[in-house]
């Protein structure tokens, strides 16, 4: 596809000049009603902090900000007082903030630092929940602009290859994450599944690269724990994803260029009129010639990718909205063999190619009586080809597709002043298609499919004016493959202005990812979570934190005939199973501890510490660790900003550096059949024992230094040089039986990469 159209299309929308302007609006969480009066505080990285109240239409705005980096608070009578961190003031660009507040008597000086901005019908969780914001992945080092890559560096979170955004979360199998959309259940939204993977196959839970830009995001958050009512169907973690809508005053646009590719965006009104409705669209074009061209090895392949997304809002008359999303992405990985083979895959040209679309509508509604209601549908699909030949023969070539329909129902009830009934219902099916056509004589065809309905029913109870709140309610469940009720509970108390207690225990249902191919063994995973947290607030701007967390995994497929080690927990890509039984079980342990210093007067700081355990028993009964038990993980990310003001603080310059250090132990290894892989002519694992060995462990330091301008109202600039891997560190990746050399070989992840961007908001 040519990347001229989709640019002019963004950029042929008429460009107004812009203030440093931070407007909102306020309305009660529960009723969506209007909060007139309330006060709004914004406090501006150098200290200085500018104050206004909503009006008769419940909004506020503040013009002439100073450029850099600052914090809201709202606070109104007998509401919970409301705080948002890390809102960049730039020239040419509006922030827009929806606050909706509950009632209670926190006062803003108490609150923690990582509460964010409430989304319609749930608020942040206070356990088990790591928000994701735009602003993070803008300063900190080598985020790609994708949210999972920046989940890494918080506790609990490992990344499994450097070249995706795979991740194991508190030892759990990667391939069991799932990926919600506004709300839904949706395939995943990821660039090239199939990279980082020892087979060179896809995987469903994730890719290179997510095809959602931060530019698109808002609100969006990872599941690592036990939470609330209406999250199941995901015992690994859930990337619960939000788009933002977009600006429905002004015309913004938003363009990037550096050495992995373009992202550029454009937002504004739909129409003239006032609440008119408002367009964000996103397109991305990125290829890693540039990096290739400068001496940086992908393994001799050729990856492209593109993708764009579309998000039309349309509110209503009575402060509801509707919402339609779409997204388009289409990403090749084509590797072109050497004059001279030194390896069994320079024998072989091999195409890969990955389609994904996703479609759908959502709307929210309130009633003045307490009443709220969020409902919607999603249809997405992603469909993996994979051909590996030489000049005369077609040496391997499979197809995979899988197609996923999403009904979604939330609603909240306002009983009394301290109780809230939330329920809802989720149903979702799935379709899976994998055809291997390797074999020119016996075509493998194989499809299949899932059904799964959640629903849940719950009540939110406060007590001392906001000091102690209970969550606690059921998910039942329903599938092909059976049934259950899963009770959740979640208590939170706040017996001083720094000082919190949240205390956790659910228990989680999942369908094996779809791909399992043993349809009679197939049953429902089964998960208990018990989590602990402490939090310390010396101020409104650090936040300490311990969390201990406690994870037992049922109905595990095993060895059906055999007693060995064998067990799914260690899985990742697709296989066909037989001979199994869901007998297996798993544990997953630990603590967390984190030091975290939001984005104020200029400089930030997370430091994390995650010690944890992850066993399992196959069929012999023998406990192991799982091939995810790192044992420990350990993340510094910081940065600095130095600002410079100009023109009465309608004009500024910023430089910042930002860097992230990770260290985690090694994951485990499982050892090399020779004699299987001799004669099969390909890497056969013994997994009769388990995964008895172990890489070195994990050490990598990422950086990165921009310079930002605003030039009064008009926009803003930044120009960025980054480094992943900055010590071109050598980390093991996995090892591998090569036919043509007949020795086993070590792939190490990726080296020292750069990235030079430049980015142009006005």
């Amino acid at each position: 596809m040519k990347i001229y159209l989709p640019l002019f299309l963004f950029f042929c929308v008429a460009m107004h000049i812009q203030a440093q302007t931070l407007r909102g609006s306020v309305r009660m969480q529960d009723t969506y009603a209007l909060v007139i009066g309330a006060q709004a505080t914004f406090t501006a990285y150098d200290g200085h902090t500018y104050t206004t109240t909503t009006g008769m239409d419940g909004k506020f705005s503040f013009d002439a900000l100073p450029i850099g980096t600052g914090a809201l608070t709202v606070e109104q009578k007998g509401c919970v007082a409301f705080r948002l961190t890390e809102i960049i003031i730039a020239g040419g660009k509006e922030k827009v903030v929806d606050v909706l507040l509950t009632e209670g008597f926190v006062e803003a000086a108490s609150l923690p630092i990582e509460i964010v901005e409430a989304r319609p019908l749930r608020q942040v969780m206070p356990l088990g929940e790591i928000p994701l914001s735009r602003e993070q992945t803008l300063y900190n080092p080598m985020t790609y602009f994708d949210p999972a890559r920046l989940a890494m560096a918080f506790p609990g979170v490992a990344q499994t290859d450097d070249g995706t955004n795979s991740m194991s979360i508190r030892g759990n199998n990667p391939a069991l994450v799932r990926w919600k959309l506004n709300g839904m259940d949706i395939v995943s939204p990821n660039h090239l599944p199939n990279a980082g993977t020892i087979s060179d196959r896809p995987t469903s839970s994730s890719g290179g690269v997510m095809m959602i830009s931060a530019q698109m995001l808002d609100n969006s958050a990872l599941i690592t724990g036990a939470g609330v009512t209406g999250y199941n169907d995901g015992i690994a973690g859930i990337m619960d994803l939000n788009l933002r809508k977009g600006n429905d005053q002004k015309h913004e646009q938003t363009i990037q260029a550096g050495l992995i590719g373009i992202d550029a965006a454009a937002e504004g009104p739909l129409s003239r009129k006032r609440n008119g409705g408002s367009y964000l669209i996103n397109y991305r074009y990125s290829t890693v010639g540039i990096l290739g061209a400068l001496g940086v090895s992908f393994g001799g392949e050729k990856v492209n990718f593109q993708d764009i997304a579309l998000h039309l809002n349309f509110p209503t008359k009575r402060g509801g909205s509707w919402s339609i999303f779409a997204l388009g992405g289409l990403s090749t990985n084509v590797f072109t063999p050497p004059d001279s083979a030194t390896t069994y895959k320079e024998l072989f040209n091999i195409n890969f190619e990955s389609k994904t679309g996703l479609a759908g509508v959502s709307y929210t509604g309130f009633s003045r009586k307490g009443f709220s209601a969020k409902i919607g549908a999603t249809a997405s699909h992603q469909f993996n080809d994979r051909v590996q030949f030489t000049p005369t023969t077609l040496q391997a070539s499979e197809y995979q597709k899988e197609t996923r329909l999403s009904l979604n129902a939330s609603m909240r009830y306002k009983l009394n002043s301290t109780n809230v009934l939330i329920f809802g219902t989720n149903m979702s099916t799935d379709t899976y298609t994998n055809y291997d056509r390797g074999n020119p004589f016996v075509r493998d065809f194989y499809v299949d499919g899932n059904f799964v309905l959640q629903s849940w029913i719950a009540n939110e109870s406060t007590f001392l004016d906001g000091a102690v709140k209970v969550h606690y309610g059921i998910n039942p469940v329903v599938s092909l493959y059976g049934s259950t009720i899963d009770p959740r509970l979640q208590a939170f108390w706040r017996p001083s202005t720094r000082h919190q207690f949240v205390l956790s225990a659910a228990a989680y249902s999942q369908m094996l990812p779809i791909w399992v191919t043993n349809s009679l063994n197939n049953t429902l995973l089964r998960s208990a979570i018990v989590s602990a947290r402490y939090n310390y607030l010396p101020n409104t701007k650090w936040v300490l934190s311990a969390e201990f967390f406690n994870q037992s995994i049922s109905n595990i497929l095993i060895s059906g005939t055999e007693k060995d080690g064998y067990s799914f927990i260690n899985e990742t890509t697709f296989e066909k199973y037989t001979d199994t039984k869901s007998d297996g079980v798993a544990n997953n342990r630990g603590i967390e501890l984190m030091a975290q210093r939001r984005q104020t007067d200029g400089w930030f700081m997370n430091a994390n510490v995650t010690l944890l355990q992850s066993e399992y028993q196959g069929a012999d009964q023998v406990k192991r660790q799982t091939r995810w038990s790192v044992g420990q993980i350990a993340n510094l990310t910081s940065g600095k900003e130095w600002h410079r003001k100009i023109k009465k603080n309608l004009s500024g310059r910023v430089f910042g550096i930002s860097g992230r250090t990770v260290y985690m132990g090694g994951y485990r290894t499982a050892p090399i059949d020779i004699n299987r892989s001799v004669n099969d002519a390909s890497t056969v694992f013994d997994l009769s024992n388990g995964y008895t060995g172990r890489n070195n462990p994990y050490f990598r330091v990422d950086g990165r230094v921009y310079w930002k301008r605003s030039i009064g109202n008009k926009r803003n600039s930044t120009i960025a040089l980054e480094f992943q891997n900055l010590s071109a560190q050598k980390n093991v990746a996995f090892q591998y039986y090569d036919p043509l050399t007949k020795l086993v070989t070590t792939k190490y992840q990726l080296g020292m990469i750069p990235n030079f961007s430049w980015r142009l908001e006005m």
